[in-house]
């Protein structure tokens, strides 16, 4: 059940991704054009470990993206404890899924909506959209997928996890002049 206002929802559209640390957590500053000026957020996943809700609430954090899956098949390992954190806490959650560019994003949907579920019908969650966390990796910056293989895999993500979950999913890159010809349309 989604219950955050449309102002974290606009905060979460313009979103660039990056890795943050519990209290070291660097924030999120979204364009300010489209969001109220304060408005906080952090992006993490099992590579910080165990997120501490009470050090970002005295941060005035008001919103964590936490990763769910990546891929095909992998599961972050602190999602779960993640959630279970967020349903204790006044901080919105949002689950993201790191997409690959070597699975099918059917496949890949799956997965996400399989582990994100419980972000999304949890009514102790305060719930922000599920998004997909899209950007370069391993040699794929200097060896990029054909353009239309990432917009047909990446549409058939987003359609069936809009379809699992009820809600069109956010879609947030580190660097988005980076994916400029990836994602508009031919």
């Amino acid at each position: 059940m989604l219950k955050r206002g449309a102002v974290i929802v606009v905060v979460a559209v313009v979103l660039a991704a990056a890795v943050f640390v519990g209290v070291k957590a660097e924030v999120i500053h979204p364009n300010m054009v489209f969001v109220p000026e304060g408005v906080k957020g952090v992006d993490v996943s099992e590579h910080q470990g165990a997120i501490d809700f009470e050090a970002l609430s005295r941060e005035n954090i008001e919103f964590v993206y936490a990763k769910a899956t990546e891929g095909a098949t992998h599961v972050d390992s602190q999602f779960a404890t993640t959630c279970g954190q967020a349903s204790n806490s006044r901080i919105s959650l949002g689950a993201y899924h790191f997409f690959s560019f070597d699975s099918p994003g059917a496949t890949q949907a799956g997965n996400f909506a399989a582990s994100a579920k419980r972000s999304w019908d949890d009514p102790t969650i305060r719930a922000l959209r599920p998004a997909v966390d899209v950007e370069w990796y391993g040699d794929k910056k200097q060896n990029p997928p054909q353009a239309e293989d990432v917009r047909r895999e990446l549409k058939a993500f987003l359609e069936a996890v809009e379809a699992a979950c009820g809600h069109k999913p956010l879609i947030y890159v580190c660097n988005p002049s980076g994916f400029a010809s990836v994602c508009s349309a031919s």
